[in-house]
Order: C-alpha cells, then sequence, then structure tokens
C-alpha cells in the first residue's frame, strides 16, 4: 500500500500505512518470547487453535515492510522494530550450513514438524523479502552517505 499511495502523492495514507506496520507489531509481538505470534484479533485476543506458532515469512515481510517504512517516513521506531524483527528471525529459523530457514516454530521459539498450509515452503515471501529489504538497505546507505558527518564530540 505504501508504494500505491507514493504513487498517487498520498501522505496521508503513507503515513497512515506506516502507523499500521506500528500497529501490527505492537499487538503482535510475543513479549514474553519475542517473535511474531501467528493469530492474534484486533483486541489481541488468540482467534486460531495455533495461535501461538511463529512462522518464518511474516518475519521476513515484517524485515522488509519496517525497512520501507523507515525510508518514507524517517520514524526512528521503524529501525528499532527492524532490529527486534531481524535478530529474532536470524537467530531463530536460519538452518545453519544450509541457507535454508525453518517454517514453524513453537512459541518457545522451537522447531516444530508441522504443515501450516503446503507440504513444501514457498521459497517467494523470504527471497523475496530479503532482496527487497537489500535494495531499500542500499538506498539508505546512500542516502546517508550523502549527508555530511555529524560534528566531533
Amino acid at each position: 500500500m505504501i508504494h500505491l499511495y507514493r504513487r498517487f502523492g498520498d501522505t496521508a495514507r503513507v503515513k497512515e500505512c506506516v502507523e499500521t506496520i506500528r500497529w501490527h507489531l505492537e499487538l503482535g509481538w510475543d513479549p514474553e518470547h519475542g517473535g511474531i505470534l501467528q493469530a492474534l484479533d484486533a483486541a489481541g485476543s488468540p482467534w486460531a487453535a495455533k495461535w501461538d506458532l511463529k512462522v518464518w515469512w511474516p518475519h521476513t515481510e515484517a524485515m522488509y515492510a519496517l525497512l520501507l517504512a523507515h525510508s518514507v517516513s524517517g520514524e526512528p521506531w521503524c529501525m528499532e522494530w527492524f532490529h527486534r524483527v531481524n535478530d529474532y528471525a536470524f537467530s531463530h529459523f536460519p538452518v545453519p550450513g544450509h541457507g535454508e530457514w525453518i517454517q514453524n516454530l513453537d512459541r518457545r521459539g522451537r522447531k516444530i514438524a508441522m504443515t501450516v498450509a503446503l507440504p513444501v515452503k514457498d521459497p517467494f515471501h523470504l527471497t523475496r523479502a530479503l532482496i527487497l529489504s537489500l535494495g531499500v538497505l542500499e538506498s539508505l546507505a546512500k542516502t546517508d552517505a550523502s549527508k555530511p558527518p555529524p560534528p566531533p564530540q
């Protein structure tokens, strides 16, 4: 939605999108064990049988959404949340030595062998979100490189 509203120059809607990302993360983040919970309603109550699972793809999509939100808003909280989600995702989902990610974790962050949707893990989200994240990071690095250095302290 951010891309669409930017195309039409609707800055008020872009700002709403950024705030919606924040609202979703604040609501869906597991305060006890970290990570994004699978199924909470708008009141923060579980609405599905496996509500407390942590699935890999919402984490990768959240990382991209946060970087994009920061790139359009400059809001510091976006990068704070990005680091929180990134740290959780990269410390829990990757399979060392294989370049693959675990599909599902229990609430405590332990691997579980359960199929959530398809019996195979769709490669779309991981690759897409990480490639798009790299693009935003490159753009942010160029922007930061063009700024004058801070004064010495």
